[in-house]
């Protein structure tokens, strides 16, 4: 009975872990994206601007 309470810790344990893992993969790539975005403004800002 005790192993069997261990494995299931042991398993939601994993579970956690992973999601975490795939949130910050998903985190990740909005970070790119907004880079990618904010560099776009930049550089339409930066024409706009010039003489």
């Amino acid at each position: 009975m005790e192993f069997f309470v261990f494995v299931i810790l042991l398993i939601g344990l994993f579970g956690i872990i992973g999601n975490q893992y795939s949130g910050l993969r998903r985190m990740e790539k909005l970070q790119k994206t907004l880079d990618e975005v904010n560099t776009s403004i930049k550089a339409m800002n930066d024409q706009r601007n010039k003489p």
